[in-house]
């Protein structure tokens, strides 16, 4: 069956979302390749250390104020 250890539904979903890495107040905008309840993946122009602390800043389109999580990399 694979390694494939999601519970969650991906969905294909192109977001604009803003991302920092570590502690940096730098953020960078990109845009997400797909989407599920538990996660998402970004497209980074590098590639980001497994484990590294992220912080995701986006919208969603039914509400009015932005979401901001602090993720791992996996």
């Amino acid at each position: 069956m694979g390694d494939n250890k999601r519970t969650s539904r991906r969905y294909d979903r192109r977001l604009e979302i803003e991302y920092a890495v570590g502690a940096a107040d730098a953020w960078t905008t990109s845009l997400t390749k797909n989407v599920s309840l538990g996660g998402c993946y970004v497209e980074t122009p590098a590639k980001l250390a497994f484990g590294a602390r992220v912080r995701l800043r986006f919208r969603v389109p039914t509400q009015k104020e932005a979401v901001e999580r602090l993720k791992k990399v996996l």
